[in-house]
């Protein structure tokens, strides 16, 4: 059905253009009342260029994430870089805010460095051996 009214449409536009083409055209010099009224003004913030406010916003904004990374202070032995799961290096900088040196993505626990994936694997890997561990004394006491 929508096809159908689709092609009605086509219809009804091709006749008209012939009948306006036997007819002189012109264009009104000014809009009509209902059309001002109804007219809404749109622009293009995005292609614009963007006033030092909006940069700011988005550098604190880059900044805040960056403070959302976890880091713990490096410390003076050098094997609290390594991860003590994957044995990868951490990354140092210097944190400002504190004025001492840090471990970019780190967590201290326990006296040892991780990465925060790292820990997560192996406090899921300690859950998944709790399970398996408590699973198999039910079945021994059955």
């Amino acid at each position: 059905m929508k096809y159908r009214q689709h092609l009605d449409w086509h219809f009804r536009q091709n006749r008209r253009d012939k009948d306006n083409t036997r007819k002189a055209q012109s264009r009104e010099w000014y809009y009509a009342a209902s059309d001002w009224i109804q007219f809404e003004e749109t622009e293009d913030f995005e292609e614009g260029a963007k006033s030092w406010f909006e940069t700011q916003q988005a550098v604190e904004a880059e900044e805040k994430e960056i403070q959302k990374v976890p880091s713990v202070c490096a410390g003076e032995n050098p094997e609290d870089a390594f991860c003590a799961l994957c044995h990868d290096k951490s990354e140092q900088f210097y944190n400002d805010e504190r004025e001492e040196w840090h471990l970019h993505s780190a967590l201290m626990v326990d006296g040892k460095t991780y990465h925060p994936l790292c820990y997560d694997d192996y406090n899921v890997s300690i859950f998944i051996n709790n399970i398996t561990l408590t699973l198999k004394t039910l079945f021994y006491c059955l």
